[in-house]
């Protein structure tokens, strides 16, 4: 793709993984637990100095219809020496499109090139660069993330310096948070960054972090699809931010600053203070918190029984006490742990659409994704896709 747009090589190439959170959903800004992993799909940034004197080129591949040269794309003409979306007064610019890819793309740029610039590195030149994934967007599998960090990593090795990883982590989450408009948390972005191998990350997504490493089973034991049912729903966003919200008035009358530091014995003794949603949004951090150390426990022993029943619970939790789920999602699921050989399933992700995950044995792989497909087809006239993924390290610079 590179070398259609800009007829040469490129000289930089740095990659980012998406994820999968395999539970510990919703509870990251809560400051709670989570047990994520990367996957084998990456987001590929790939680059070389600039051949147009004062502009830069920038080239989303997986963007829009608009025919550039020969390929379908968007192209972004922009002089990144002056920054693409500075923060004026701790605000992004008035007139720009939050949540667009090119304010993820001039936000992460411009939080890590504060920091490379802080720490002595080389001033960012225009550049031509083309941006491609296969991690699919809006699925739940932290595409933003991966974009985010990718692109750090290669404002990192143009200008020199090597930062250091939770410098990385927490300037693309705020990138996030003021450009794309999104509260999230920090695990996204953290898991991306220090991912190994073979290995969930189990971290408590608060100061101080302490990720630690968790063997994740042989892909001859376990089986991991991603099914995505390829839809999104519009209340998305919005709901998102609501339950982020919920959780922040839930810390405020509980005198905690963090929701995931009370018990639910305590909210039980403020029950006549806070209403019946109030009460199933704590129901669900506080469980979901239980659920992850658990699921730790049955990685270490080989329970992948119990591995599977903790991520179901997670799914009804999500779906009866969180609200986040969709008839799509709760279809995937249900017909899922109907089948012979299938551990566990629920959704990932933020919500409403997007993609779920199902832990089967690997013989069976076929036959589960055969019965989903049926399922999904006869039940809502549309297709789901399905994808086996494997744990997958953390984000790299290919070619410096």
């Amino acid at each position: 793709m590179f070398v259609q747009q800009f007829n040469r090589k490129p000289r930089w190439i740095t990659a980012a993984p998406g994820r999968v959170n395999l539970i510990g959903e919703h509870t990251d800004y809560t400051g709670g637990f989570v047990l994520p992993f990367t996957i084998d799909r990456d987001c590929y940034v790939i680059a070389a100095p600039g051949e147009i004197a004062g502009m830069s080129r920038i080239f989303a591949a997986d963007m829009g219809t608009a025919e550039v040269g020969a390929a379908h794309g968007e192209l972004w003409l922009a002089d990144i020496r002056k920054g693409l979306y500075p923060l004026v007064g701790g605000k992004p610019p008035s007139g720009f499109a939050r949540g667009s890819w090119k304010s993820y793309v001039g936000g992460a740029i411009d939080r890590t090139r504060e920091l490379t610039t802080k720490a002595g590195g080389k001033a960012l030149a225009n550049v031509d660069m083309v941006i491609a994934s296969d991690v699919p967007a809006g699925g739940g599998l932290a595409s933003s993330a991966a974009l985010e960090i990718a692109l750090a990593m290669w404002v990192q090795a143009t200008s020199g310096v090597e930062l250091a990883p939770w410098d990385v982590i927490k300037a693309c989450r705020e990138a996030e948070h003021s450009f794309a408009g999104v509260p999230c948390g920090v695990m996204d972005q953290a898991v991306v960054t220090l991912a190994q191998e073979n290995h969930a990350i189990m971290m408590r997504c608060r100061e101080p972090y302490k990720p630690v490493q968790v063997p994740m089973p042989a892909s001859d034991k376990l089986a991991i699809l991603v099914v995505n049912s390829n839809v999104r729903h519009a209340l998305a966003a919005g709901e998102y931010a609501s339950r982020v919200e919920a959780c922040k008035q839930l810390e405020t009358l509980l005198g905690a600053l963090y929701l995931s530091d009370v018990d639910l014995a305590s909210v039980e003794n403020r029950r006549s203070e806070i209403s019946e949603d109030q009460f199933n949004i704590a129901t669900h951090v506080m469980e979901e918190n239980t659920r992850v150390h658990a699921a730790v426990d049955c990685l270490k022993r080989g329970d992948l029984c119990g591995l599977g029943q903790l991520l179901t619970r997670s799914h009804d939790s999500l779906r009866d006490f969180y609200r986040v789920s969709c008839q799509e999602l709760d279809a995937i699921v249900a017909t899922a742990i109907t089948h012979s050989g299938v551990f566990g399933a629920r959704m990932v992700g933020g919500g409403f659409g997007g993609c779920a995950i199902v832990l089967c044995m690997p013989e069976v792989v076929e036959s589960v994704s055969r019965t989903l497909r049926d399922m999904y087809r006869a039940k809502f006239s549309r297709d789901c896709s399905m994808t086996r993924v494997n744990p997958a390290g953390g984000a790299a610079v290919i070619v410096k």
